[in-house]
């Protein structure tokens, strides 16, 4: 996420849906603050190299990234096509 990283909503959607990636995985959440920096770059680095279907893993959240982390917990009510689905990129036609 890069064109995004100074919409502090973007980001703490990036924040938040990364950390049910984390919490799943059994390591401590990022700070859902809303500030992009190398905690948030390296947890969605992180989530890029360990899940499927998300593109490379360089830490910017493109795409494939967005669409991964929107869908990564179906339970999470801001994930799928709820509060954050406008915030993240997202593929064509998702």
């Amino acid at each position: 996420m890069t064109a995004h990283s100074k919409n502090a909503t973007a980001v703490w959607c990036v924040q938040h849906l990364v950390n049910d990636y984390r919490r799943r995985a059994g390591s401590p959440a990022i700070a859902e603050d809303s500030v992009w920096g190398p905690q948030t770059r390296n947890a969605v680095y992180d989530f890029q190299a360990n899940t499927d279907n998300t593109g490379p893993a360089d830490g910017v959240v493109g795409p494939l990234t967005g669409r991964g982390l929107l869908n990564y917990d179906a339970t999470d009510r801001f994930a799928g096509h709820g509060y954050c689905y406008g915030y993240l990129p997202t593929p064509s036609g998702y």
